[in-house]
């Protein structure tokens, strides 16, 4: 399946939106809440690791499938 020749315009333009609305999420919690900004700093590198870990699990899993070796999943 061929991405959409306007997928990679829209990925940009909302990750530029998503980093640009941390900022005030991250002011508003620490001086809200009186988080420290290394436990914030954490969190959020927890959170990417996992959601890249995640995106290349899924896309060997999909180049497995797509491959026809249903074997390899597994391994």
């Amino acid at each position: 399946m061929q991405p959409r020749p306007h997928t990679g315009y829209t990925l940009s333009a909302l990750a530029a939106v998503v980093w640009a609305s941390t900022a005030p999420g991250l002011a508003y919690l620490m001086i809200q809440y009186a988080t420290p900004g290394l436990t914030l700093a954490l969190w959020r590198d927890l959170l990417l690791g996992w959601s890249a870990v995640a995106g290349f699990w899924r896309s060997a899993l999909r180049s497995c499938v797509l491959a026809g070796a249903p074997s390899d999943i597994l391994r």
